[in-house]
């Protein structure tokens, strides 16, 4: 599907009266300065609300005294007023064409409309434009993560969905150790404490080994026994279950009803889904009342004072199995041993089902971190392989000019510096050296990982460091809270431009100001099927590169991409051959008047003028560069 605009106008402001219509292919705007060129290109970017924090800054109005954040602080307001803009797209594909409408004022979100209908669920036209201010081009030369938007804008929408994903398992992860940690210590805990189980089971078989005969009665005593004692002990769970079940419940129940001043205002809409959501509140209000009355009434009810009588019959029972022991001293003395060894092994029995639990507990949180982790590596490979095919394709085109290497998870500044945070007090010898360490050769999931299993072996092997010190590092970070915030840590990829400067392969960093923005061509004039537009791009760029590079790309690229230029240069629509040239002009400093708008033979009269300088101006320099020519 191919997204062209077609026309941009506001109901207000500076270009109210300035309606301006674009071709599919190049349309270039011209115009004096002043003539709102760049608040066209602006208000576009505001409409579609491409960069959201640039928006931000169009959006803030400008306070006196307030230093201003950008140059184009508050322009939204400023030219727009209170009106609003719409832009009008044309969506091409093979099964015909639609049209959509984008409108925006200040202080709401972008309105999509499709065929005059509202679109409330696609979205997608919002990232199908791409803009470019002046001055960008410098920008997007000195910052890795500007380049690598370059790269990932044909896929704008899938890396951005990718990324996403990946900050939700990393923000999963980060809750992880902290919950595994806590389990662990757990289990520490109740393992000291279930340590001496075997041996009481060994006693309480020893005891029951040696302990006299027990006659049939009191062998049926001692059973019956038993079974009321566990029967009592399960009912005093039950009862004291059920009472903590019933104050939560008469917590919960007491949140203040539906006003019923609501209800009246749902039911004056007189609509389907009013009288809808009232009719469900209504049943919500009637099932918590009814259910407050069964709560009250079961609250009401005391079952302490059977419990104790039950308790008291049980201990009539009983004393028969009693009177039994008593009559034989040794059975009675081993039975009070055998009795007190098995309180004590149900007890730790007990405990070691809730380890034994835990355990599983631990099993599953750590399978679920590796799985959280595993799914930050392959959403990291497929963002890679989107922008390597990107690579591959613009290394294809322009190897004679540039060439673009890419490296895949090798930037994280954070790292290093939650690293120092870490180690902040440690006292360890060359800290900052052991941190640059441990942030180029150590990951940080696997540094959790050594710092839990306490392998300073790992760590100094990985490092080629003393074996005392790591020991020392993981005492250190072992029981810090930060420790888990490393598995949050993302890892970027790194895409290195270089371009050939007198045959000489050179770093985007080491070349001039206008060598960075031409390298960086390449990557924006593209193939594409949304459309481009790029404020004064010549202002990054020597003529010559204008005229020997750029205009023949424009020419090219027209045919498959709608490109929307603003320039100064005559060169750009003139030899770039321009399909509409829009002249803009003011007709009051605060009004830009209707622009005229035509083909380059059309216009020539106000290329001439504008961006030539006029025929005497023009003249003048054919004179003077006749002798050239003629050589």
């Amino acid at each position: 599907m191919r997204s062209i605009i077609r026309t941009v106008r506001t109901t207000k402001g500076f270009l109210q009266n300035a309606q301006i219509d674009f071709e599919p292919g190049l349309t270039c705007v011209i115009g004096a300065r002043g003539t709102c060129k760049s608040t066209l290109v602006e208000t576009i970017r505001f409409a579609f609300d491409c960069d959201p924090h640039r928006v931000g800054i169009l959006v803030k109005p400008r306070k006196s005294g307030e230093t201003e954040t950008h140059t184009s602080q508050g322009l939204i307001p400023a030219t727009l007023e209170d009106g609003r803009v719409c832009c009008v797209v044309e969506d091409q594909d093979p099964h015909g064409t639609s049209q959509l409408t984008v409108e925006r004022e200040a202080g709401v979100a972008p309105q999509i409309y499709r065929e005059g209908v509202r679109e409330l669920s696609d979205t997608s036209i919002l990232q199908r434009v791409e803009i470019y201010s002046q001055g960008d081009l410098q920008l997007i030369a000195q910052d890795d993560r500007l380049r690598l938007e370059l790269i990932d804008r044909p896929h704008k929408i899938s890396v951005e969905d990718y990324k996403s994903n990946r900050e939700e398992h990393a923000e999963a992860l980060k809750a992880l150790g902290p919950q595994i940690r806590a389990k662990r210590i757990e289990i520490e805990s109740k393992q000291a404490e279930v340590r001496s189980l075997e041996g009481l089971r060994s006693q309480l078989e020893e005891i029951r080994r040696d302990r006299p005969v027990l006659s049939d009665e009191l062998d049926r005593e001692r059973a019956s026994h038993l079974a009321r004692v566990a029967l009592l002990e399960k009912l005093e769970k039950s009862v004291a279950d059920r009472q903590s079940v019933l104050t939560n419940l008469s917590r919960a129940l007491a949140a203040p009803d539906v006003p019923e001043s609501l209800l009246g205002e749902l039911q004056a809409f007189e609509v389907p889904e009013a009288e809808a959501l009232r009719g469900s509140l209504i049943s919500h209000m009637e099932f918590v009342a009814e259910t407050r009355e069964v709560v009250r009434e079961a609250g009401e009810q005391n079952l302490d004072a059977p419990l104790t009588e039950l308790r008291a019959h049980f201990d009539e029972l009983s004393a028969t199995y009693y009177g039994l022991r008593q009559d034989r001293q040794a059975v009675n003395d081993t039975l009070k041993k055998e009795d007190a060894l098995k309180k004590q092994i149900e007890h730790l029995e007990r405990q070691q089902a809730a380890l034994d639990r835990l355990d599983a507990e631990v099993r599953e949180l750590t399978k679920l971190r590796q799985e959280r982790r595993e799914a930050i590596r392959r959403i990291n490979d497929e963002i890679c392989a989107l922008r390597y095919k990107e690579v591959e394709e613009i290394n294809s085109r322009h190897s004679d000019v540039i060439v673009l290497t890419l490296e895949q998870g090798v930037r994280s500044p954070g790292y290093a510096d939650k690293l120092g945070a870490l180690l902040k007090g440690s006292n360890l010898r060359s800290q900052s050296e052991v941190v640059k360490d441990l942030s180029e050769k150590v990951r940080p999931s696997d540094l959790v990982d050594i710092v839990e299993k306490s392998d300073a072996q790992r760590l100094a092997t990985s490092l080629g460091r003393d074996l005392g010190q790591m020991t020392r590092l993981i005492a250190h970070i072992a029981d810090s809270p930060a420790l888990y915030e490393l598995d949050g840590i993302l890892f970027e990829d790194r895409l290195e431009i270089t371009m050939y400067d007198d045959g000489v392969l050179k770093p985007v960093g080491e070349l001039s100001k206008g060598q960075m923005a031409t390298a960086l061509l390449p990557l924006i004039l593209r193939p594409a099927d949304y459309p481009l537009i790029f404020d004064q791009p010549e202002d990054d760029l020597d003529n010559r590169f204008v005229y020997k590079t750029l205009v023949e790309i424009v020419r090219k690229l027209k045919e498959e991409r709608q490109l929307i230029f603003i320039t100064h240069n005559a060169n750009i629509p003139v030899l770039g051959e321009a399909d509409r040239v829009v002249v803009m002009r003011m007709e009051t400093p605060y009004a830009a008047a209707p622009p005229t708008c035509g083909g380059v033979d059309e216009v020539k009269e106000h290329i001439l003028n504008l961006l030539e300088g006029g025929r005497e101006a023009f003249r003048q320099r054919q004179e003077k560069y006749r002798p050239l020519l003629a050589e």
